[in-house]
Protein backbone atom coordinates (compact mmCIF):
# COMPACT_ATOMS: atom_id res chain seq x y z
CA UNK A 1 0.00 0.00 0.00
CA UNK A 2 1.54 3.75 -1.17
CA UNK A 3 1.86 6.08 1.73
CA UNK A 4 1.69 9.12 -1.16
CA UNK A 5 -1.28 11.02 -1.00
CA UNK A 6 -2.06 13.02 -3.82
CA UNK A 7 -3.50 16.39 -2.32
CA UNK A 8 -4.31 18.57 -5.74
CA UNK A 9 -6.95 15.44 -6.12
CA UNK A 10 -8.03 15.32 -2.47
CA UNK A 11 -8.39 19.34 -2.80
CA UNK A 12 -10.40 18.86 -6.30
CA UNK A 13 -12.88 16.28 -4.87
CA UNK A 14 -13.87 19.16 -1.74
CA UNK A 15 -17.37 20.64 -2.35
CA UNK A 16 -16.89 24.38 -1.76
CA UNK A 17 -20.27 25.52 0.55
CA UNK A 18 -22.48 27.43 -1.90
CA UNK A 19 -23.14 31.11 -0.89
CA UNK A 20 -26.82 31.79 0.70
CA UNK A 21 -28.88 33.85 -1.07
CA UNK A 22 -28.95 36.97 1.44
CA UNK A 23 -24.88 36.99 1.18
CA UNK A 24 -25.43 36.43 -2.80
CA UNK A 25 -27.68 39.42 -2.98
CA UNK A 26 -25.31 41.33 -0.89
CA UNK A 27 -22.82 40.70 -2.78
CA UNK A 28 -24.85 42.06 -6.16
CA UNK A 29 -25.74 45.23 -4.50
CA UNK A 30 -22.09 45.80 -2.94
CA UNK A 31 -20.92 45.20 -6.55
CA UNK A 32 -23.88 47.55 -8.46
CA UNK A 33 -22.86 50.28 -5.37
CA UNK A 34 -19.07 49.70 -6.17
CA UNK A 35 -19.30 50.32 -9.57
CA UNK A 36 -22.41 53.24 -9.63
CA UNK A 37 -20.19 55.71 -7.34
CA UNK A 38 -16.62 54.55 -9.85
CA UNK A 39 -19.02 55.64 -12.75
CA UNK A 40 -20.15 58.82 -11.27
CA UNK A 41 -16.88 59.73 -10.10
CA UNK A 42 -15.82 59.28 -13.65
CA UNK A 43 -18.63 61.89 -15.28
CA UNK A 44 -17.41 63.92 -13.12
CA UNK A 45 -14.08 64.16 -13.83
CA UNK A 46 -14.77 63.86 -17.21
CA UNK A 47 -17.40 67.03 -17.13
CA UNK A 48 -14.72 68.80 -15.04
CA UNK A 49 -11.70 68.16 -17.41
CA UNK A 50 -14.85 69.07 -20.15
CA UNK A 51 -15.26 72.70 -17.97
CA UNK A 52 -11.60 73.49 -18.05
CA UNK A 53 -10.76 72.92 -21.69
CA UNK A 54 -13.55 75.13 -22.50
CA UNK A 55 -12.08 78.13 -19.72
CA UNK A 56 -8.40 77.80 -21.96
CA UNK A 57 -10.05 77.64 -25.56
CA UNK A 58 -11.94 80.80 -24.16
CA UNK A 59 -8.86 82.44 -22.30
CA UNK A 60 -6.16 81.20 -24.37
CA UNK A 61 -6.86 82.26 -28.55
CA UNK A 62 -5.77 80.09 -31.19
CA UNK A 63 -4.81 81.15 -34.41
CA UNK A 64 -5.34 77.87 -36.59
CA UNK A 65 -8.50 76.25 -37.17
CA UNK A 66 -6.87 72.48 -36.28
CA UNK A 67 -6.74 73.81 -32.20
CA UNK A 68 -10.23 74.79 -32.12
CA UNK A 69 -11.23 71.24 -34.38
CA UNK A 70 -8.92 69.44 -31.56
CA UNK A 71 -10.92 70.73 -28.69
CA UNK A 72 -14.24 70.15 -30.44
CA UNK A 73 -12.98 66.43 -30.95
CA UNK A 74 -12.42 66.11 -27.34
CA UNK A 75 -15.30 67.61 -26.15
CA UNK A 76 -17.49 65.33 -28.51
CA UNK A 77 -15.29 62.57 -26.81
CA UNK A 78 -16.23 63.46 -23.67
CA UNK A 79 -19.96 64.00 -23.78
CA UNK A 80 -20.45 61.18 -26.31
CA UNK A 81 -18.64 59.08 -23.15
CA UNK A 82 -21.03 60.96 -20.74
CA UNK A 83 -24.50 60.55 -22.20
CA UNK A 84 -23.71 56.71 -22.36
CA UNK A 85 -22.62 56.41 -18.85
CA UNK A 86 -25.91 57.93 -17.92
CA UNK A 87 -27.60 54.58 -19.37
CA UNK A 88 -25.23 52.38 -17.57
CA UNK A 89 -25.74 55.00 -14.34
CA UNK A 90 -29.47 54.51 -14.69
CA UNK A 91 -29.43 50.58 -14.99
CA UNK A 92 -27.46 51.04 -11.77
CA UNK A 93 -29.79 52.94 -10.16
CA UNK A 94 -32.78 51.10 -10.37
CA UNK A 95 -34.75 50.20 -7.56
CA UNK A 96 -36.65 47.06 -7.22
CA UNK A 97 -38.87 45.83 -4.38
CA UNK A 98 -38.61 42.63 -6.02
CA UNK A 99 -34.74 41.10 -4.67
CA UNK A 100 -35.48 37.97 -6.17
CA UNK A 101 -32.44 35.54 -7.15
CA UNK A 102 -34.34 35.80 -10.85
CA UNK A 103 -34.75 39.31 -10.94
CA UNK A 104 -31.34 40.10 -9.63
CA UNK A 105 -29.74 38.03 -12.93
CA UNK A 106 -31.88 39.88 -14.93
CA UNK A 107 -30.10 42.98 -13.59
CA UNK A 108 -26.69 41.94 -14.05
CA UNK A 109 -27.09 40.33 -17.38
CA UNK A 110 -28.62 43.84 -18.15
CA UNK A 111 -25.56 45.61 -16.63
CA UNK A 112 -23.01 43.26 -18.36
CA UNK A 113 -24.10 43.71 -21.72
CA UNK A 114 -24.39 47.81 -21.34
CA UNK A 115 -20.73 47.38 -19.81
CA UNK A 116 -19.59 45.69 -22.95
CA UNK A 117 -20.97 47.86 -25.11
CA UNK A 118 -19.14 50.31 -23.30
CA UNK A 119 -15.86 48.97 -23.11
CA UNK A 120 -16.14 47.52 -26.75
CA UNK A 121 -17.78 50.61 -28.83
CA UNK A 122 -17.62 53.50 -26.79
CA UNK A 123 -14.02 53.51 -25.31
CA UNK A 124 -12.77 52.54 -29.40
CA UNK A 125 -14.92 56.01 -30.44
CA UNK A 126 -13.44 57.58 -27.33
CA UNK A 127 -10.08 57.14 -27.48
CA UNK A 128 -9.69 57.06 -31.43
CA UNK A 129 -11.93 61.00 -31.31
CA UNK A 130 -9.66 62.18 -28.18
CA UNK A 131 -5.97 61.18 -29.78
CA UNK A 132 -7.51 62.79 -32.86
CA UNK A 133 -8.17 65.89 -30.83
CA UNK A 134 -4.91 65.79 -28.94
CA UNK A 135 -3.11 65.69 -31.88
CA UNK A 136 -4.71 68.44 -33.96
CA UNK A 137 -4.55 70.78 -30.71
CA UNK A 138 -1.15 70.27 -30.00
CA UNK A 139 0.05 71.49 -33.85
CA UNK A 140 -0.31 74.97 -33.17
CA UNK A 141 2.02 74.60 -30.22
CA UNK A 142 4.97 72.00 -32.15
CA UNK A 143 5.17 74.16 -35.39
CA UNK A 144 6.52 76.97 -32.63
CA UNK A 145 8.97 74.53 -31.40
CA UNK A 146 12.17 73.14 -33.01
CA UNK A 147 11.53 69.71 -34.63
CA UNK A 148 13.24 67.59 -32.48
CA UNK A 149 10.81 69.03 -29.49
CA UNK A 150 7.91 68.87 -32.22
CA UNK A 151 8.57 65.04 -32.47
CA UNK A 152 9.18 64.34 -28.79
CA UNK A 153 6.58 66.05 -27.66
CA UNK A 154 3.91 63.80 -30.12
CA UNK A 155 5.92 60.67 -29.70
CA UNK A 156 5.12 61.55 -25.93
CA UNK A 157 1.52 61.41 -26.38
CA UNK A 158 1.01 58.54 -28.63
CA UNK A 159 3.22 56.25 -26.46
CA UNK A 160 0.91 57.83 -23.75
CA UNK A 161 -2.47 57.06 -25.57
CA UNK A 162 -0.45 53.81 -26.25
CA UNK A 163 0.11 52.80 -22.79
CA UNK A 164 -2.98 53.67 -22.24
CA UNK A 165 -5.47 51.64 -24.89
CA UNK A 166 -3.45 48.66 -24.90
CA UNK A 167 -1.88 47.94 -21.14
CA UNK A 168 -4.46 49.82 -18.80
CA UNK A 169 -7.54 49.29 -20.87
CA UNK A 170 -7.44 45.60 -21.26
CA UNK A 171 -6.44 44.75 -17.59
CA UNK A 172 -9.44 47.55 -16.27
CA UNK A 173 -11.90 45.55 -18.68
CA UNK A 174 -10.34 41.95 -17.19
CA UNK A 175 -10.89 42.97 -13.07
CA UNK A 176 -14.20 44.14 -14.24
CA UNK A 177 -15.33 41.29 -16.31
CA UNK A 178 -14.19 38.93 -13.66
CA UNK A 179 -15.83 40.33 -10.91
CA UNK A 180 -19.36 40.53 -12.61
CA UNK A 181 -18.98 36.89 -14.37
CA UNK A 182 -18.28 35.38 -11.02
CA UNK A 183 -21.19 36.91 -9.45
CA UNK A 184 -23.27 36.29 -12.41
CA UNK A 185 -22.35 32.54 -12.02
CA UNK A 186 -23.16 32.40 -8.67
CA UNK A 187 -26.44 33.44 -9.04
CA UNK A 188 -27.02 31.20 -12.42
CA UNK A 189 -25.83 28.21 -9.91
CA UNK A 190 -28.66 29.16 -7.43
CA UNK A 191 -31.34 29.80 -9.78
CA UNK A 192 -30.23 26.05 -11.35
CA UNK A 193 -31.03 24.42 -7.84
CA UNK A 194 -33.97 26.37 -7.17
CA UNK A 195 -35.62 25.59 -10.64
CA UNK A 196 -34.67 21.94 -10.32
CA UNK A 197 -36.42 21.53 -6.44
CA UNK A 198 -39.85 22.83 -7.96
Amino acid sequence: MSNDINFSDLWRQQSAPAPSIDELLGKAKELKNRERFKLIGLVLLMLATAGFIVWIKIHFQSSIITTLLGVVLVLVAIIMFVITSFGTLGLLMRKHSDTSVSEQLKQLIGFQKKQEFMQRVIMSLYFILLSAGIFLYMIEYTIQMKIWAGILAYTVVAVWIAFNWFYMRPRMIRKQRVKLEGIIEEFQRIQKQVEETK
